[in-house]
Parts: structure tokens; C-alpha cells; sequence
């Protein structure tokens, strides 16, 4: 079986309920929204928790790298200012990760790869290496069906809702060529990538917010807080302490609009991300164009409309979700079966529902249909 290096480790207390009070805040270029709960609960987590306890429930929800991205952390009452400060921290965390791997910002290394592709490696950074290292690690894994190197033909699809731009077959054939991920090389004695054909770009897309997840984690973690959830424009990670409640984590339903969920599932220490043909589309002439495109043919993937994955951290759980998706429910389901500590659940083109062997239980609160 293929390991997956976790990014969780062990972890303490709290509980939670709804949320009331809002608190703004502006940092920098991220709008911050924190929200401060305080209730009485008289049931602890375990058996250390004998005598009622007032606990609290922080909120930040915010945006970046063109999605939203929400914390929850669950402390003690007296624990709320450094709650607020552990947040911030997770923030800056994330903020300075993208500054470093987003091909959106141009000082970054990854934009700077970019530039020299086909000219000159380039000094990167240990974040870098290591999600490249990755990238490379699950592109072998499946065959070539996650390749961060897509971007050469991904960038010809703009798929917005006004004057979308689909790219002609021909386009796509001459864009081809520079998609191959055995052609970006990584020199760890000299810490330097490459992408050895001019042309060639590499995008973290499908990566890099289980990267920023994990990142956040860790800074929540290496404050004392234990107990939280991170979302990341749907790659979430939960931590939860021994003897407490779950996070009830939702499915989303692919086809329903209004964005009800199928069900939802119990989540403890693991990453949960979703990847679908819904998130980023447009409809042509009948025909769904979507941005999760399979890097050896150029083209959107029409074997599934939905994945959702299990896993130990955000950032493999991320990159799977796109494997499986492009894969499809049979290989997909297969290389799964594979990956210790991995589940997933697939939906086809024909609505039928496909999970690994040890996906948790969903609980259902909806039928899955086509039209909704």
C-alpha cells in the first residue's frame, strides 16, 4: 500500500453550538470576520471534564486564492483573545504560503519556474519542493492523471459566464505536448525546479489549498489549540480530542443548485475534500465545459461528476481528489484501495454513488437525482 505522510497529530478538548455575536476586523488585503460564542456546557468531552464548563466557539471566515476560506476553534472561555490571536497567526500563514506557490501572484517561485521554462532552473524554497515533490509523487501514482503541468492546455479554457472561451481541438493538440510532468525536474542537492520545454507551466490548482489547510493547521496547533475545523473552499481538515463529538461534515448533492447537500459525514482527524464538474463551469449547446481537465487528453473530464476524499491531510487529499476524478469511479477506486488511510466516494455521470471500502457512513438527507 502507497503511505500517506499525516499532517495530524494528537489532540484536546472543547465542544460547540451556534453562532451569534460578529466581530469585524480588516488585516492587510484579507477581510476578517470573527464570531465569539460563549455557552454553558455541563457534559465534557471525557471523563476529565467533571464540573460545568463555560466554552466558547471563534470564527474567521475570509477569502483567498479566489475562494472563501473559514476557521472554527473551540477553546475555553478564558482562552478567547488567544483564540483571536491563533487565528490571525493561521492567517498569516496562509497568506505568506500563497505569496510563495500561486501562479496568480507574479514574485512568486512558481511564477518565476514559469518564466524560465526552457531556460534556467530555478532556486525554490522547501514549501515548494516538498508540494512538488508531492505533485510528482501522485502523478506517478495515477499514470499521469493528476500533472501540474496542465496549465499549458488549462489555460486556454476561460470559463466564465460572459463570452466563455472554449478552445478549438487544434489548440488543444498544439498545447498538448507541454503537458508532461516527468519534464518539470526537481535537483534537491541544489534545491532548483525546471521545466525543461519553453511553453510549460506549472499550476498548483489542485494542490495548493490543501497546502494552505495544513499550514494553518499546524500554526493552530503549535499555539495549543486542538480542536477545529479549516475550509478552504471545500478542502477542509478537522481536528477533534479524544472522547469528543465529530464534525458532521456535508456532501454536497452535484446537481442540486440550491446547494443542498446528499448527507453528511462523521470526520475526527482527517482532511475531507470534494472535487467536482459543478465548481467552476459553463454550459454550451447542451454540453458542460468544467475546470477539472485530464491532462492527457486536454479535455474536461466526463467519467464523473463528483469525488469526495478521506485522508490524513489536506494536501494529499486535495491532489487525490483530482486523480480519482480524472481516473474515474473504476481506476480511481482502485488506485484508492491502494493509498493507506484513504477512502473515497464517487458519483457518475448516471447518478449511481461508488465508495471505497472503509468510507464512513453517510447520513442521508436527501435522494440523489438528475433534476433538482
Amino acid at each position: 500500500m502507497y503511505p500517506v505522510t499525516s499532517y495530524l497529530g494528537h489532540v484536546q478538548n472543547a465542544n460547540e453550538e451556534k453562532l451569534k455575536t460578529w466581530i469585524m476586523r480588516k488585516k492587510g488585503k484579507t477581510r476578517m470576520r470573527y464570531l465569539i460564542v460563549p455557552f454553558i456546557f455541563f457534559l465534557g468531552c471525557n471523563a476529565q471534564h467533571d464540573t460545568a464548563q463555560e466554552l466558547i466557539v471563534c470564527e474567521f471566515h475570509g477569502g483567498m486564492m479566489g475562494t472563501d476560506v473559514s476557521i472554527k476553534v473551540k477553546c475555553d472561555a478564558s482562552r478567547q483573545p488567544n483564540a483571536y490571536t491563533a487565528m490571525e497567526h493561521a492567517v498569516a500563514t496562509m497568506e505568506k504560503s500563497i505569496s510563495t506557490i500561486s501562479s496568480w501572484v507574479p514574485e512568486s517561485q512558481t511564477s518565476l519556474v514559469n518564466r524560465q521554462a526552457g531556460i534556467a532552473p530555478v532556486k525554490i524554497g522547501p514549501e515548494l519542493m516538498s508540494i512538488l515533490q508531492k505533485s510528482q509523487e501522485i502523478a506517478d501514482m495515477s499514470h499521469g492523471a493528476f500533472d501540474i503541468t496542465f496549465s499549458a492546455v488549462g489555460k486556454l479554457y476561460e470559463l466564465r459566464p460572459v463570452l466563455p472561451v472554449i478552445p478549438t481541438d487544434e489548440q488543444i493538440d498544439q498545447a498538448l505536448p507541454l503537458v508532461d510532468y516527468k519534464k518539470l525536474k526537481l535537483n534537491h542537492s541544489e534545491n532548483t525546479a525546471y521545466l525543461q520545454e519553453k511553453g510549460m507551466r506549472i499550476d498548483l490548482g489542485g494542490i495548493a489549498k490543501g497546502t494552505i489547510v495544513d499550514a494553518a493547521a499546524a500554526t493552530l496547533r503549535r499555539e495549543g489549540f486542538d480542536y477545529f475545523l479549516i475550509n478552504a473552499g471545500g478542502d477542509l481538515l478537522a481536528s477533534t480530542p479524544d472522547g469528543c463529538d465529530p464534525w458532521r461534515i456535508s456532501i454536497n448533492n452535484p446537481r442540486d443548485a440550491r446547494g443542498k447537500p446528499l448527507g453528511t459525514v462523521a470526520v475526527t482527524n482527517e482532511a475531507i475534500v470534494t472535487s467536482g464538474d459543478y465548481e467552476k463551469m459553463v454550459e454550451i449547446d447542451g454540453k458542460r465545459y468544467h475546470h477539472i481537465i485530464d491532462p492527457r487528453t486536454g479535455r474536461p473530464v466526463e467519467g464523473c461528476i463528483s469525488v469526495t476524499v478521506i485522508g490524513p491531510d489536506a494536501e494529499s487529499a486535495d491532489a487525490l481528489a483530482t486523480a480519482f476524478f480524472v481516473m474515474g469511479p473504476n481506476d480511481g477506486l482502485a488506485l484508492c484501495e491502494q493509498i493507506q488511510d484513504v477512502e473515497a466516494f464517487f458519483i457518475t455521470p448516471d447518478f449511481e454513488s461508488i465508495a471505497s471500502s472503509h468510507f464512513p457512513v453517510i447520513n442521508p438527507i436527501r435522494t440523489l437525482t438528475s433534476k433538482e
